[in-house]
C-alpha cells in the first residue's frame, strides 16, 4: 500500500475565469512511475483510481455527441508541435491510471525517455455522473503536472443535488484560487 499523499488544492472555475498560465505544482519525482507504464490494460474499459479497478461505461447519446464535438473542436485548434488524443491512458500516480476523454500533448517525444510527453491540456465530459469522478481525475492530472484541466458538463450532469442548472457549461480546475486547501468549488 502506498503511503498517503497530500492532494494539491484545486479550485473549480467557470469558463469565464481568467487563470495564470503558470504550470501546476511539480509533484513529478523519480519515485512515480512513468506516464506510459500502465496498470490498466490498454484497449479495455479499465481505469484505476487509487489502486481500485473501475470500468469505464459507454456513453448515452448526449454524452457521446459532446465527445464528438469536443474532439472536432480540439482537432481544429491544436497548435503546431502538439497532438490531440481521445481516451489516451495516463499514469498519474502509483495507484491511478486512467484516460482523460480528450487531451493535447507535445508532439516531440520526451528527450530523456523517447516516449510521449505528459499532456498539457486534459478534458473530461460529464453528463449523468456526479462531478466527483472528474474532480478526482483533475486532482490527479494537475498533481502529475498537467497545466490545465477542463470539464464539459452536459446539461443535466450532477443535477441530482442541483436541479437549477440545465444547460451545458465548461468548468476549469486550477491549483490556485480562493478555495485552495478546501477542495473544489464551482464558480460561474
Amino acid at each position: 500500500m502506498d503511503p498517503p499523499r497530500q492532494d494539491p488544492p484545486l479550485t473549480l472555475h467557470g469558463s469565464s475565469s481568467s487563470l495564470s498560465r503558470s504550470p501546476a505544482p511539480d509533484r513529478i519525482t523519480d519515485d512515480l512511475p512513468p506516464i506510459w507504464e500502465h496498470l490498466a490494460r490498454p484497449e479495455t474499459q479499465e481505469e484505476y483510481f487509487n489502486g481500485e479497478l473501475r470500468l469505464k461505461m459507454p456513453a448515452k447519446p448526449p454524452h457521446a455527441r459532446q465527445h464528438f464535438q469536443l474532439a472536432r473542436v480540439l482537432a481544429a485548434h491544436v497548435a503546431e508541435g502538439y497532438l490531440g488524443a481521445v481516451e489516451m491512458l495516463t499514469r498519474t500516480s502509483r495507484g491511478s491510471d486512467f484516460a482523460p476523454d480528450a487531451s493535447v500533448y507535445p508532439a516531440a517525444p520526451d528527450p530523456a525517455s523517447g516516449e510521449r510527453q505528459l499532456e498539457e491540456l486534459a478534458f473530461e465530459v460529464c453528463s449523468e455522473q456526479s462531478l466527483e469522478v472528474p474532480t478526482f481525475k483533475a486532482r490527479e492530472l494537475v498533481g502529475r503536472g498537467v497545466r490545465r484541466v477542463f470539464c464539459v458538463v452536459v446539461g443535466g450532469a450532477g443535477q441530482r443535488r442541483r436541479k437549477t442548472l440545465a444547460k451545458s457549461y465548461l468548468l476549469e480546475w486550477s491549483p490556485t484560487g480562493p478555495a485552495a486547501g478546501r477542495g473544489c468549488r464551482t464558480t460561474r
